[in-house]
């Protein structure tokens, strides 16, 4: 994989993909606002970050909610060496492990919440990874995507990008759909010039049971 900037940020590696991270937790803080933004969170249950990159998102999650436990998943060893070290002290609440969304290393009905935001792009098999995540939710369960790009036709950032694939909202919805997901919605976000995204929120039928204090 070419030691490049713009990969780095896709597929973080060494001491320059531990400099991009740092960055990326105050960059895409936007983004985490836009996806999870009038969400009912479970604040006794269990969420997983699909692609969690530095951390900052279940940090600022597991620092807001006191009863919340998590878990982070991503591809690279640089991301899961930073994640582990933003979030150590909040000691076994938060878990953080290497893995693909393909094959989640979770036991069936594990999570209340799953969300995944800007890692889509990378996910090599959509319908599967997607069959993953509705296997390791709780009935009830639910799972949200936040995307800063969803046109497949703009190529500000897919050309900038080795193998990152854009996928539109209609393919997005079909892919959640044929999981087993219902209850899909896609919000918008604000188009701005380098920006031009939604959050899509799915649900796995059946009904949440209230999480143990």
């Amino acid at each position: 994989m070419a030691n490049s900037f713009m990969e780095q940020m896709a597929f973080p590696k060494g001491w320059l993909g531990s400099f991009i991270l740092k960055g990326m937790n105050i960059g895409h803080r936007k983004l985490w606002e836009g996806t999870l933004q009038g969400l009912a969170l479970p604040e006794a249950g269990r969420i997983l970050d699909i692609g969690c990159g530095g951390g900052g998102m279940l940090h600022r999650l597991l620092r807001e909610y006191p009863r919340l436990a998590a878990d982070g998943l991503d591809v690279s060893e640089t991301s899961v060496k930073e994640s582990r070290r933003k979030n150590r002290c909040y000691g076994s609440r938060c878990t953080i492990a290497q893995g693909e969304a393909t094959a989640l290393p979770y036991e069936d009905g594990r999570f209340d919440l799953a969300v995944t935001t800007d890692s889509l792009y990378w996910w090599e098999d959509l319908a599967r990874a997607f069959s993953e995540v509705h296997r390791v939710l709780k009935p009830g369960g639910r799972f949200v995507i936040g995307l800063e790009a969803i046109d497949p036709t703009d190529t500000t950032w897919s050309s900038k990008f080795e193998r990152m694939i854009i996928h539109a909202p209609e393919e997005i919805v079909a892919y959640l759909e044929g999981a087993g997901f219902s209850d899909v919605r896609t919000d918008m976000f604000p188009k701005t010039r380098w920006v031009n995204g939604a959050r899509f929120i799915a649900r796995k039928a059946g009904r949440m049971e209230a999480a143990s204090s």
